[in-house]
């Protein structure tokens, strides 16, 4: 027997547009209550209930409905060929279709396995090493294909969004595993269509993550949600997670501060190799997470488009992973990891602990304004690409850092950041086109950088540093003997102007030293300036214009 339940009535609550009957889990025939402690199985009818009728809504009304999530620390040994068995043989033929997240093995990230009767499993994707234990997880929510979770409004009776308030119908987890699973597919075929509106899902920093998507999950939709307090991460995803939308959603206060592996607002596929695509979130808030706001990529490619989203508030870690690709308290409101993709639309990024942007894949960034006036606007890392497009960066106290490799392009950008400007230059190639740096606008070049002054009084050694700025000032304010000498040969094509100026007694003889190739030594005129021009062909500068006493 089915038991249909009517939408609300107009004007109570929200009516949500969708397809199918409507469920209420709270109705007799199922038996959940804001008075339980465990609404697992409730809600598990209740979703049996919608897949029994084809597809359905699922109406938790106002309150907040407890659930428990589950997770296990089993032994196992690796047969080859995806073959996993557990050695104490505690999982059982009643753990089928429970998923399964390899924590801690052997240092690497978890996996995600797929429980058959007795202790057999089959790894949707070949482990990264051969695993010694894993964690088996059973989630309080397996949320079916073609069923839509659906909260009954903001406690207003409005549409909800992440700044408007919280949605009034909640799912708290107390467990210690997933609270909803999207259960995805092993035989490589899309599932879908999942869908979620307008409910929260808590956690209280003991359970791993609020959704996990399976491998081969498509199209899903959560508008209106709010994904908070879960120990790893609000959301994360499997490998083969194509075409799933986010609108308006707030994914806050994820991980801790003592974690030892990815964590934060959002995972995208962290632990795989199969490429995934075209996740796209709108409108979304990233807030108060630890680790990361979102991160993608891991050893696969990730394609993640953010339009309108603000991150704010992300926090350090103790994970350490993979050294360079990110140092032992490293935090950053936006990352993609190697051969990861993501592309920014508008939007902001402020209050980041360390980075807002951290690319050691490529990232596209237009209209997106950064302001973490504690941290370094940009890493761009090993193998890593940022292209900024009508960006604006502010406050920072480095604005571009380079690690061992990368490229930075930007164009028409505003940027007025802190003392140290650029760091780590030498190896990577710049282009910046049409930005304004520290005040200075130049037209093309490879580097424009914040305008330098240094003063000397007295016979000493100047060190112009090159991966300031590409303009610096020199006040001479004596008629002694001076040397300048640049900090680095530069990269190749990058110019590099002095502007040296004297005082009224002027006469001051400069020569210039290391890899600076001039044409002579130069001598200042009283109370007049001179400008010299160099370009780098990456090992030395050579002098190409000069201009005495203007």
């Amino acid at each position: 027997m089915t038991t249909y339940i009517a939408p609300p009535a107009a004007g109570s609550t929200r009516i949500v547009a969708g397809y199918g009957p409507w469920f209420d889990p709270t109705a007799p025939l199922f038996g959940a209550s804001t008075a339980s402690t465990n609404n697992n199985a409730a809600i598990a009818a209740t979703m049996a209930a919608a897949v029994t009728a084809g597809g359905g809504i699922v109406l938790f009304p106002d309150g907040v409905f407890k659930v428990v999530s589950s997770a296990r620390t089993d032994a196992v040994t690796y047969g080859g060929g995806g073959s996993l068995t557990v050695t104490d043989a505690s999982c059982v033929a009643g753990d089928v279709g429970s998923y399964c997240l390899g924590v801690g093995i052997n240092g690497k990230e978890p996996i995600i396995l797929t429980v058959n009767p007795g202790v057999s499993f089959t790894v949707d994707v070949a482990p990264i090493g051969v695993p010694t234990s894993l964690t088996l997880v059973k989630p309080a929510i397996v949320l079916p294909p073609r069923v839509t979770i659906v909260g009954a409004g903001s406690s207003a009776g409005n549409t909800v969004n992440w700044n408007s308030g919280a949605p009034s119908s909640q799912i708290l987890d107390t467990g210690t595993g997933v609270t909803c699973l999207v259960r995805g597919s092993v035989s490589g075929t899309y599932v879908f269509p999942y869908s979620m509106q307008d409910i929260a899902i808590i956690g209280q920093n003991t359970n791993l993550y609020g959704l996990y998507m399976g491998n081969f999950t498509a199209f899903l939709t959560a508008e209106r949600c709010h994904f908070g307090h879960h120990g790893v991460a609000g959301v994360a995803m499997d490998a083969n997670v194509n075409s799933n939308n986010f609108t308006d959603c707030r994914f806050f206060t994820n991980g801790t501060v003592g974690a030892t592996i990815i964590t934060g607002g959002v995972l995208l596929h962290p632990y795989w190799v199969q490429a995934s695509a075209a996740c796209n979130f709108f409108t979304c808030f990233f807030d108060d997470n630890y680790g990361f706001g979102i991160t993608d990529g891991g050893v696969g490619a990730v394609g993640v488009n953010l339009y309108g989203c603000q991150f704010n508030t992300t926090r350090a870690t103790a994970y350490v992973g993979g050294g360079a690709f990110a140092p032992s308290g490293t935090a950053a409101n936006l990352r993609t990891d190697s051969f990861g993709n993501a592309a920014v639309y508008g939007g902001w990024s402020e209050t980041a602990a360390t980075y807002d942007v951290w690319a050691i894949g490529n990232v596209l960034l237009s209209g997106f304004r950064m302001n973490s006036s504690t941290a370094k606007a940009i890493h761009v890392g090993t193998l890593g690409c940022a292209t900024l497009i009508s960006c604006y960066s502010s406050g920072h106290t480095t604005m571009v850092e380079f690690g061992s490799s990368g490229n930075i392009s930007w164009h028409g950008c505003t940027c007025t950041d802190g003392s140290t400007g650029i760091t780590g230059v030498s190896v990577a190639q710049m282009n910046g086109m049409g930005t304004t740096l520290g005040g200075m606008l130049l037209a093309g070049g490879p580097f424009v950088g914040v305008m330098s002054t240094d003063a000397f009084s007295g016979a000493i050694t100047i060190t112009v540093d090159s991966t300031k700025g590409n303009t610096h000032k020199i006040n001479c304010t004596s008629n002694t003997a001076s040397t300048l000498t640049p900090s680095a040969a530069g990269v190749a094509g990058q110019w590099l102007w002095l502007i040296i100026t004297a005082d009224v007694t002027g006469g001051n003889v400069i020569t210039f030293a290391s890899t600076f190739r001039p044409n002579g030594t130069l001598t200042t005129t009283a109370s007049k300036a001179a400008i010299v021009g160099f370009v780098s062909d990456g090992t030395n500068w050579f002098e190409m214009s000069r201009i005495a006493a203007v």
